[in-house]
């Protein structure tokens, strides 16, 4: 039979590690609550690169650098399209730089839509993650504290 005063620091012990846990977790946990009730902007949201247009109006691949130097980001353009180089030439009418200008801002808006759909999936997860944690370390919290009771009683 186990010795009643080493199953209480046991008991005590797990409780130490679970309240550890639990201000952890709280603090996560509220944090993502602050994060979900004052969404960032799409320009704060870390890997939100909007899409780059040419001049006639064809995507073009953005593609990011990080140079060695301090971290800088460059970006790099990769890819035209045919129908753009060939048209190039010609300059755009009135309507034709309106019509691009429309595209370009709502394709601008869809991405920094599918940003702010990513960041908030990502902040909801965190948040059940941190709920789950905390009510698992309450419940471990709560056993061996019952535990370490009987075991103070016992021996008393």
């Amino acid at each position: 039979m186990m010795n009643k005063g080493l199953l209480e620091i046991y008991g005590l012990s797990v409780c130490f590690v679970c309240v550890a846990c639990l201000s952890i977790f709280t603090g996560i946990f509220l944090y993502t609550l602050v994060e979900l009730a004052l969404p960032q902007e799409p320009d704060d949201i870390p890997m939100f690169y909007p899409a780059t247009m040419s001049s006639q109006g064809d995507m073009m691949a953005t593609q990011m650098r990080v140079s060695p130097s301090f971290g800088q980001r460059h970006y790099a353009q990769s890819g035209t399209s045919q129908g753009a180089q060939e048209t190039n030439s010609k300059p755009l009418s009135l309507t034709q730089q309106q019509a691009l200008q429309q595209k370009r801002a709502a394709i601008i808006k869809a991405d920094q839509q599918r940003a702010r759909q990513r960041v908030q999936s990502r902040t909801i997860m965190s948040l059940v993650r941190s709920f789950i944690v905390l009510l698992i370390a309450s419940l471990v919290f709560i056993t061996h504290w019952q535990i370490a009771k009987k075991a103070r009683n016992k021996t008393a």
